[in-house]
């Protein structure tokens, strides 16, 4: 992609993403271009990099320390969670009651209609530095 459009690349890629109210973060492939003596990559992959060779930031980051700030504010908008009483990782069999088309899946599905709703764990549903981390004012629960 030309130099030029990476800006714009940067913020089209991160407004979509950033729009999952479950997203927690973001990685980006390549912190910097790679040093031209470094013979064993393929010809596209040298200038991938946020950062120049020598350090300098290149349009990309900018633009991503931009979008960083902006998410930053965000995050003081507060919004509502469904509790999940159901934990996949301990209890992967109970799939079909988060699953698309559950009573939990509608609930969310119905609540998220007026705005953005997280999930939180029913492990974490009382946990005050979890819930505030998270942007989440009030906890609710299936009806």
């Amino acid at each position: 992609m030309p130099e030029a459009h990476a800006a714009e690349f940067v913020r089209h890629t991160l407004d979509t993403v950033t729009a999952n109210p479950a997203l927690w973060g973001v990685t980006w492939w390549c912190s910097h271009d790679l040093e031209p003596s470094l013979a064993d990559f393929p010809e596209r992959e040298y200038d991938l990099g946020l950062f120049t060779v020598d350090h300098r930031p290149k349009p990309a980051a900018k633009e991503l320390a931009t979008i960083i700030g902006e998410r930053r504010r965000r995050t003081e908008e507060r919004r509502p969670a469904l509790r999940c009483d159901v934990d996949l990782r301990t209890e992967p069999w109970r799939r079909a009651e988060v699953a698309p088309g559950s009573a939990f899946h509608t609930e969310w599905v119905r609540l998220r209609q007026t705005g953005p709703v997280a999930i939180v764990a029913g492990d974490r549903a009382a946990d005050p530095g979890h819930l505030t981390t998270r942007g989440i004012d009030t906890v609710l629960t299936q009806e």
